[in-house]
Order: structure tokens, then sequence, then C-alpha cells
């Protein structure tokens, strides 16, 4: 947030590719995808308390993974991307300020648009249930000292462990597979200014 001269607030951010992001005046052509792999490879899980640094790029790739349904796997892969511009907030406290999910979906619904992400109700229905296989296989791994959150208790883990990759492989690894993905399913991705395909 920025405060002008005459002390009107600005809500905007200045996004790694150079990009004026405004959070009440949201145009497609201020989301790029190097925004969004730079920023969740950046932002840990669980507001970091875990024993490794796991980023919610990582999270991200293995939920993709999980999908079975190539068309679902963009979903998979993006279910978190609006978390590039504000964080991983933890569910506690959104439910604790009802607002900041307002703005959430009014975020990941402008991704799915810039995007042209395949979003209907089978598809959610995959993710979600891929993103709560990561949920439990993370608190497993990454949280020693885990309490018992007393939901989920029927959801089996992945068979894989997770990685805890560095920042920078996390981005490279969430861009790769974004790109293959979109090669997969004839999307092709907008990142340039004027709104057009590269």
């Amino acid at each position: 947030m920025y405060r002008k001269s005459n002390g009107m607030k600005e809500y905007w951010i200045n996004t790694y590719s150079g990009k004026r992001f405004d959070y009440v005046d949201m145009k497609p052509e201020q989301f790029d995808i190097t925004d969004i792999a730079k920023g969740l490879a950046y932002i840990p899980r669980y507001c970091g308390q875990t024993e490794k640094f796991c980023s919610v790029a990582e999270h991200s790739v293995n939920v993709c993974t999980l999908v079975k349904t190539p068309i679902a796997k963009l979903w998979g892969l993006m279910h978190d991307a609006a978390e590039a511009y504000f964080g991983d907030i933890p569910r506690p406290f959104k439910w604790l300020v009802p607002e900041i999910k307002v703005v959430e979906n009014r975020i990941q619904e402008a991704i799915i648009d810039r995007f042209a992400i395949p979003y209907y109700e089978e598809i959610q229905k995959e993710v979600k249930e891929c993103d709560q296989i990561m949920l439990v296989t993370e608190n497993n791994q990454l949280r020693p000292n885990r309490i018992n959150w007393g939901y989920y208790e029927d959801v089996e883990m992945a068979d894989f462990d997770i990685l805890c990759l560095e920042p920078p492989l996390a981005e490279k690894l969430f861009l790769n597979m974004f790109h293959e993905i979109c090669r997969d399913i004839l999307v092709e991705p907008i990142n340039n200014q004027n709104g057009t395909s590269k």
C-alpha cells in the first residue's frame, strides 16, 4: 500500500517482473506466471512452522502430480496461485478475518480467467482431494511435534517424500510444469502486457 501526497491510499504492490498489481483494480495484464512462480517458491507452508522449509510452489507441484485427469492438472498446479500476492495465511486466521477469503477468491477468480484454467465441479473435487492428501502428508513428514487436527483422519498420505526444495529449484519446477501442462492441453500461456500469447 502506498500513500499519495494528498493522503489517498493506493492498494498495489510492485511484482518481481516489474508489474503493478492492484488489489482493488485487478486487470488481466497484472498477472504473470513468473511472478506467481517466484512468489510461491519463497512462501513457506504453515507460516514456516515446519522442521524444514517447504514452499507453496513445491506443494502445488505435488498436488498437480497426484491429479489423474490431464485437464485438471492446471488447476492442481494453480489452486493456490493467489497466495503469490498475499502469502499462505493459515485457515484459522481466515476464519477469524473473513474479508481475507473474499479478497483471495477475487484474485483466484481473476487468475482463472487470465490463464484460461479449466475449472468446473469435477475438477474442483479432484484437486481438493489431492490437496487434502498433501495436507496430511506434509503434516506427517514436516511436523514432528504435530497436534492431531481431529479431521482428515480417513485421508491417506501420498506415497512419496516431500523434497523440501530450495526456492530457486521449486520456482523452476513450477514454471516447467506449468508450460508442460499448457502444451499438453493446448492452452497457450498469456504473459505479456498486451494480453496476447507468446
